[in-house]
């Protein structure tokens, strides 16, 4: 329950992009679709944009894209497309960033 004392609000977007890395890395299908639809979820909120660019869920939500099931696949482009769409430079700023300091 979230009380008048919930921690500074940089702390629960972490803890939960966290989690839902822990279900992206599962072995199950059912656990990497949940951890796929929690990251579109999150992806809607700008305050965990932070967290999600920090986070390594980029590489288990391109693995999914391998799964021989079609909801495991669909999950993971639903979540990029969030990742895309919602919070438009996510993806560019995991990429760009780097190359742009490099230059």
């Amino acid at each position: 329950a979230m009380s008048e004392e919930a921690p500074p609000e940089e702390e629960d977007p972490l803890a939960a992009v966290a989690s839902a890395r822990e279900l992206l890395v599962s072995d199950e299908d059912s656990k990497r679709e949940e951890g796929a639809a929690s990251v579109e979820k999150l992806a809607s909120d700008p305050r965990n944009e932070t967290a999600l660019l920090e986070s390594d869920i980029f590489a288990p939500l391109v693995a999914m894209l391998r799964s021989e099931r079609a909801a495991t696949r669909v999950a993971s482009l639903r979540a990029t497309r969030a990742l895309a769409s919602r919070r438009g430079d996510l993806a560019r700023l995991k990429i760009g960033v780097p190359a742009f300091v490099e230059a």
